[in-house]
C-alpha cells in the first residue's frame, strides 16, 4: 500500500466525525483532495501535502479576513478548491508548452 493511500485513509477517518455525508460537502471534499493531488502532480506525496496545506490556509484566510456579510466572499471560500485546481492545471499546461 502506498503512502498516499494510507494518508487518504487516515484523513477520511479523522474527518468522518466532523462531516455529515451530504452530497454538497462530500463533493467539495473530493474536489479539495483532487486539487491538492494535482499540486503534487499525482506522484509526490510531499507536494500533495503542501497543496492541501496551501488550500486550507487560503480558505481560512478567505473566511477569516474578508467580510462575511457579502455572499460573494462566502461563495469564494467554497470556490477556493476549484480556483486552485484551475490555476494548477493552467500552470501544468503552461509548463508543457513548447517555447
Amino acid at each position: 500500500m502506498g503512502h498516499g493511500t494510507a494518508l487518504a485513509g487516515l484523513a477520511a477517518i479523522l474527518a468522518a466525525p466532523m462531516l455529515s455525508l451530504s452530497v454538497g460537502e462530500l463533493s467539495l471534499l473530493v474536489v479539495s483532495a483532487y486539487a491538492a493531488a494535482i499540486i503534487g502532480r499525482l506522484t509526490s506525496t510531499l507536494w500533495t501535502f503542501v497543496g492541501g496545506l496551501a488550500l486550507g490556509i487560503l480558505t481560512s484566510l478567505l473566511v477569516g479576513y474578508l467580510p462575511s456579510s457579502s455572499s460573494l466572499v462566502q461563495n469564494l471560500a467554497q470556490a477556493a478548491p476549484f480556483l486552485l485546481l484551475f490555476v494548477a492545471s493552467w500552470c501544468e499546461d503552461a509548463s508543457r508548452r513548447p517555447r
